[in-house]
């Protein structure tokens, strides 16, 4: 069985949806980052950087335990542990992971970033229009995508996955309400909202105070 280790941030929730969808074992273990578990002895042990997710399957490549962190190579690993989430075809494999990076690489890191810009006492102004236009290019390159198969790639997979965390993200949010045209993108998302495993994913991240649970 897989062990989860995350918090309620977006690549946690990311983690914990590529596991529901790939239907493998996993327990989920809340990281209370507000108490500085994440800087715990016992967790650097498993990630030097102190961020989550973490995952740790005993039963790794070649039977052998695996400890891996970041969202986007978990999202990989699962799907392929799985055999769910990542088309056999090669090409389109490719394009799934293509639009795997798009989401963390793209439209993830220029989400972050202008939430971290906007936390500042005196943000540069600048920066942030030049990061919140940046965004919107991005959102509406992935509802261009969404408009033909309602989903990435033609298929659901692990770029799917990937962006429905981002989705709450208060920047993300703000950045939708100021595209109203972006339709495809919000069919997509109620959508995946209605999916079972993503619904689960979600309601399991730990409320504040909790500590190790399973999913039922």
């Amino acid at each position: 069985m897989i062990d989860c280790y995350a918090a309620g941030t977006t690549n946690g929730q990311r983690a914990v949806c590529v596991l529901e969808e790939s239907g493998l074992p996993y327990r989920l273990h809340d990281v209370d980052i507000a108490a500085g578990e994440h800087k715990s002895a016992s967790f650097l042990a498993l990630n030097p950087a102190g961020q989550v997710p973490v995952i740790v399957d005993p039963d790794g490549p070649s039977g052998q335990p695996l400890t891996l962190a970041q969202s986007g190579a978990i999202c990989i690993y699962v799907a392929e542990k799985s055999g769910h989430l990542l088309p056999r075809d090669a090409a389109r494999k490719a394009q799934a992971v293509r639009w795997l990076m798009f989401v963390l690489t793209d439209l993830g890191a220029t989400a972050t970033s202008l939430f971290h810009l906007s936390l500042m006492k005196s943000p540069p102004e600048d920066a942030i229009a030049l990061l919140r236009a940046r965004l919107q290019n991005f959102l509406r390159l992935a509802d261009a995508q969404l408009a033909t198969d309602g989903n990435f790639i033609g298929e659901f997979s692990v770029a799917d996955v990937a962006l429905y965390p981002l989705m709450g993200f208060p920047v993300v949010r703000a950045a939708l309400e100021g595209i109203p045209e972006l339709v495809h993108l919000k069919q997509w998302q109620v959508a995946m909202a209605a999916r079972p495993a993503i619904a689960r994913a979600m309601n399991f991240m730990p409320a504040p105070g909790s500590r190790t649970r399973a999913p039922a």
